[in-house]
């Protein structure tokens, strides 16, 4: 899996966009058909897994970045609820195996540049799910047109009020053949004394229908629903999101006890 510079993101993640209530309350409604034990995989700070440990739900989110779970864990002092571990989402060893409901969002499966990573992450989801858990994944629908976006400059919706300031230069470039993202940054964080920037550079692999579903059902997953919005729409071409909800079914590659150790991380 492909990092780029995320460490250093976490101490401005939260500028990132508007607030994340309508995201919230989807995966709330998902989790709650499925029971309240819930992970959230690559969480970065937390910001979804703690508003549904405050919908009701006990939660538990991964991230392989430490700086994410250190801001995820400031967020909430002293709270055990949600529990944040710092993970690979490649090679999940937890003690508990008995998660109702799992989910990886905001299309971050893509940072899983080739099949045998998502199926590593799939085996492992499917070793720490209760039977008849659900899965969902937010995913990106692969275009099949070619494009490039030139530098430009992005700005938060919502500028701080501690007096911090941050702002980034971006680029990228989707290949239809391939369907791989490239993505190039520059961000900046400026406070009263200095002002500080660092690159962060990553790729993402898209993946076509026909793909998924092939890897979900070797891992032991049939799908359920395809969602395109957090209003519960079905997906069709065109729509602003495509969410793919699964359930646990016996028989998939998960099943497999190879170099399962057990414990924590």
């Amino acid at each position: 899996m492909q990092r780029g510079n995320y460490a250093k993101h976490a101490a401005v993640w939260w500028l990132g966009g508007p607030g994340r209530e309508s995201e919230i309350a989807f995966y709330s409604g998902l989790a709650k058909n499925y029971g309240d034990k819930v992970l959230v995989l690559m969480c970065a700070t937390g910001e979804v897994a703690s508003g549904l440990a405050k919908n009701g739900l006990r939660v538990t989110g991964i991230d392989i970045e430490p700086e994410m779970i250190a801001a995820a864990q400031k967020n909430r002092p002293g709270h055990k609820n949600p529990r944040f571990r710092v993970g690979d989402v490649t090679e999940l060893r937890l003690p508990d195996k008995d998660f109702d409901f799992i989910f990886i969002g905001t299309g971050d499966l893509h940072h899983l540049l080739t099949e045998k990573e998502v199926t590593a992450a799939l085996t492992g989801i499917y070793r720490h799910l209760a039977d008849r858990g659900g899965l969902a994944l937010e995913l990106v629908y692969p275009q099949n047109v070619s494009w490039q976006t030139p530098r430009r400059r992005y700005d938060p919706p919502f500028p701080p009020e501690d007096g911090l300031k941050t702002w980034k230069f971006s680029e990228g470039s989707y290949d239809a053949a391939t369907m791989r993202q490239r993505i190039k940054q520059e961000v900046f964080i400026q406070d009263a004394d200095r002002t500080e920037s660092f690159r962060h550079e990553l790729e993402m692999q898209y993946f076509s229908r026909a793909t998924l579903v092939k890897l979900l059902a070797a891992a032991g997953f049939e799908i359920k629903t395809e969602y395109g919005g957090y209003d519960f729409s079905a997906w069709q071409p065109g729509a602003e999101n495509w969410i793919v909800e699964c359930v646990k079914i016996n028989g998939g590659a998960g099943r497999q006890s190879g170099g399962e150790t057990g414990g924590a991380f």
